[in-house]
Parts: structure tokens; C-alpha cells; sequence
């Protein structure tokens, strides 16, 4: 059974909405800050899971280098 983070929504920020799809891309304005939260969780996570901090990264656009941890 698997755990963890399922799925995750926008909340704020500078984007680009006519270079954006909703619910599958997000295209970010340089040099902003960009708020995200969770919006659904697998099943098999527990409440304690769900409390832990969670790690935000951002990588590059073939996502093999870390950009922002």
C-alpha cells in the first residue's frame, strides 16, 4: 500500500495562466515565489505521516539537477 503525497494544488503566486493547462502545468513567472499546499494524500497515509514537514524542491526542466530545496 502506498503513502505519501498523491496530490498537490496551487495556492498563490505569479503565473503565466495562457502558458499554463490547468490541472497538469503551471508555467511560473522568474524570480517569484510560487505557493503550493497538498491536496490529497495516497491512502495508506497515516495522520502522523500526514503532520511530518515536507520538502519542496525545484528542479530544472528534464529534472536531473536540484534548482531550490
Amino acid at each position: 500500500m502506498s503513502k505519501g503525497i498523491k496530490k498537490i494544488k496551487y495556492v498563490k503566486g505569479l503565473v503565466y495562466p495562457k502558458m499554463s493547462i490547468a490541472n497538469q502545468r503551471i508555467t511560473i513567472e522568474p524570480d517569484n515565489f510560487v505557493f503550493f499546499s497538498v491536496s490529497e494524500y495516497e491512502s495508506g497515509t497515516s495522520e502522523a505521516d500526514r503532520g511530518k514537514p515536507i520538502t519542496w524542491i525545484l528542479q530544472n526542466h528534464d529534472r536531473k539537477e536540484i534548482i531550490f530545496k
